[in-house]
């Protein structure tokens, strides 16, 4: 690699673009942002390979470089097409089959370029030139090079074609449309530049350093025009198919434009475009009269039955140094709600008869009429209601937040559904179904507020019932001590019975055949005070010991007769002892403590007999898990003591095997020198004999030692 200061304005480049990527990434609901971004992003790829090749100085390199770079190259005007169709709102036109054959040139001229060795179709004769002070790879260039530069130009003509075409006739879009086509045309135009050989530095191509132009132009419109901010305001989708009627007029209050619904609703044509509103036909007329001080007006369309009602909303429409372009007239149709409207004031006699409860209010809440079933259901008679608010029904139990969702809703105009838990004169709790909508008076304004209830305790109640005892019986599965089992069982019966407070006791016998009961182990409460805690401490052998026998169904007995001239310290109305069995064993007890209500249960005795079963299979399950883990903490620590006992052996074993290889090594080594010894004296052996031929005659012993 060889530095060059050539590599600044290719890296700022390539900075640039992938700014401008990711801010399109960030719009990437907009459908328009998403070729922005794969446009930018090729850029920034050419721009970085660009520079990796002048700082390549072999050959090889550089041609790797440039043939890597057609891939970008030849994806970006396909990308430039693809925006300008997203950015027009002709999406339509981009089918997955269309776009297929968009890449089928890109991916044969990338073909082509890693080809070029084997051919002279695209480009041959790579040579690197130092002329410039810089390594530049020059190249010759064949006929298909020629011919996808053809195919790359007809490709931008269309695309730039589509823009013009799509925002000729809207002046700022048109505006923002030819900037977005500079930012691709200059570019565009100096790598044709290049290719026809007119460069100031032969073989460089300037290309990717103009990316810093276009990248700080679209820079610019993002800022100024914030194009991707929404969904480009493509006229055939927003302005033509919306469904109200909208017409544009300029500050003189001249008609410049409208869309396909107020054609067909007002009767206007081509014709008025142009013309002074106050021109028109007075019944057409009559609908511009007006501005944007007064921005909504009702208006009524035609007579008899086939007349219609708009909301007319007038907008002044300025540009961003807030200079009036003219003003927009937009009518929403409301036809269908003034004539409920008028049909719920002719039913105003009716509802006395109805079944469900009726209350009408002012447009600030107070209540004006009440029907029969309303007195009924509350116990209040109308004279007792009539002048107040229908706050004289909360309980305090339905969230604050709830009554601010009604009142904005029902202040704009809209009806509301919903629930209440409401209190009764005689100031037991029920639940009531409620429709409340506003009345409204011939000009639109919120005259009363009208509310239908339905009294749905008892369906509420049964729901509710039978809720717990699903969500009880997944809560109980899915418990695994028993001390969750205890909580679990407390918490969704005091919170949907007459309930305040409980315990669970688990019942411990001397053994698990054993049928009498010497003690009991607390394994939940729920909802009580550490005082009453301390209290049931001295009395609970007494009360649970009641629960033992063969009976099966819930006992009542008052608590407070349970421990004479010692009164517990909270008020206890009732209590409920739940025996829980499972088979024939007793295992466990629930008691259940109300504050409040001396008879309770009545509803809910199903949910008990119910919870009695499952509570007892899950605790004769968990008792049994429990044992099960002992077992297994039994045999794993069997298991563990066995392994250590194997390590010490296997220990013992690699020591003995380790002190015979030492051994053996030992032998080894000394057989080894036994070894040589005997081969030297061999060695000797047959010098000696080899003198003894020599000389011819024998040696005396002396002379054999010398030897």
């Amino acid at each position: 690699m060889l530095y060059t200061p050539f590599i600044w304005p290719l890296l700022l480049s390539a900075l640039i673009l992938a700014g401008l990527g990711w801010y399109a990434h960030r719009h990437w609901a907009v459908w328009s942002a998403r070729p922005f971004f794969a446009l930018c992003m090729f850029a920034a790829v050419w721009a970085i390979l660009a520079a990796l090749d002048i700082m390549s100085f072999e050959l090889d390199w550089k041609i790797f470089w440039v043939n890597l770079r057609v891939i970008p190259i030849a994806l970006t005007t396909p990308a430039f097409l693809v925006l300008a169709l997203e950015y027009t709102g002709s999406r339509s036109w981009l089918t997955p089959h269309r776009l297929l054959l968009l890449l089928i040139e890109p991916a044969a001229v990338t073909i082509l370029a890693f080809t070029s060795p084997f051919h002279n179709l695209y480009r041959y004769n790579f040579r690197v030139d130092t002329a410039a002070g810089l390594p530049l790879l020059l190249v010759d260039r064949g006929p298909l090079y020629w011919a996808h530069m053809a195919y790359d130009g007809i490709l931008f003509l269309i695309t730039f074609g589509v823009l013009i075409n799509a925002f000729r006739s809207h002046r700022t879009y048109f505006t923002e449309t030819i900037y977005v086509g500079i930012g691709c045309l200059l570019p565009w135009t100096v790598d044709l530049l290049f290719n026809l050989g007119v460069t100031p530095i032969k073989g460089y191509n300037l290309t990717p350093s103009t990316f810093i132009i276009s990248g700080l132009l679209y820079a610019w419109l993002i800022a100024r025009f914030r194009i991707f901010a929404v969904t480009p305001v493509a006229r055939n989708i927003v302005f033509e198919n919306i469904g109200d009627l909208v017409v544009v007029l300029d500050p003189l209050g001249h008609i410049v434009d409208f869309n396909q619904a107020a054609r067909s609703e007002l009767g206007l044509t081509d014709a008025v475009v142009g013309r002074l509103a106050s021109q028109l036909e007075p019944e057409q007329a009559r609908l511009f009269y007006g501005n944007s001080t007064n921005p909504k007006t009702e208006l009524q369309v035609g007579s008899g039955e086939s007349s219609q009602v708009f909301e007319r909303t007038i907008q002044k429409v300025q540009d961003n140094r807030l200079l009036s372009l003219g003003q927009l007239f937009m009518f929403h149709e409301i036809t269908g709600r003034k004539r409920a409207e008028e049909t719920l004031r002719q039913f105003s006699q009716v509802i006395e008869q109805s079944p469900a409860s009726v209350i009408i209010t002012n447009n600030e809440g107070v209540i004006t009429y009440v029907n029969g079933h309303f007195t009924r259901v509350t116990g209040y008679s109308s004279s007792e209601v009539i002048g107040k608010t229908p706050r004289i029904l909360k309980s305090g139990y339905t969230p604050e937040t709830q009554y601010v969702d009604l009142w904005r809703t029902i202040l704009s105009g809209v009806e509301w559904k919903g629930e209440f838990l409401n209190r009764r004169k005689d100031g037991s709790l029920y639940w009531e179904s409620a429709l409340i909508a506003p009345v409204k008076g011939s000009h639109g304004e919120i005259t009363h507020f009208f509310a239908l209830k339905e009294d749905i305790s008892g369906q509420k109640r049964i729901e509710k019932l039978q809720q717990t005892q699903r969500n009880m019986a997944l809560a109980l599965a899915a418990t695994h001590t028993l001390g969750e089992a205890a909580g679990s069982v407390l918490e969704h019966i005091c919170e949907t019975a007459e309930i305040d407070s409980g315990l669970v006791y688990r019942c411990l016998s001397a053994s698990p055949e054993a049928a009498t009961v010497i003690c009991f182990e607390k394994i939940g409460d729920y909802g009580l005070s550490t005082a009453f805690l301390e209290y049931f401490e001295l009395i609970q052998e007494k009360i649970l010991l009641q629960s033992q026998g063969d009976a099966r169904s819930s006992q009542y007995f008052q608590f407070n007769h349970l421990l004479e001239g010692s009164p517990p310290p909270e008020t206890i109305q009732s209590t409920v002892l739940l025996p829980i069995y499972h088979e024939t064993q007793f295992l466990a007890v629930v008691v259940l403590f109300s504050h409040t209500c001396n008879e309770i249960f009545a509803e809910t005795r199903f949910l008990l007999d119910s919870l009695s079963a499952q509570m007892g299979t899950v605790i004769a399950r968990l008792i049994a898990e429990q044992a099960l883990l002992k077992v297994n903490l039994d045999l794993e620590q069997q298991v563990k003591q066995r392994t250590a006992e194997l390590q010490t052996i296997v220990k013992n074993l690699e020591m003995e095997i380790t002190e015979r290889q030492r051994v053996e090594t030992t032998l080894r080594s000394a057989e080894q020198r036994l070894a040589e010894r005997v081969a030297d004296q061999s060695r000797k052996l047959a010098m000696l004999y080899e003198v003894i031929l020599v000389s011819g005659q024998p040696l005396t012993m002396p002379e054999i030692l010398e030897l």
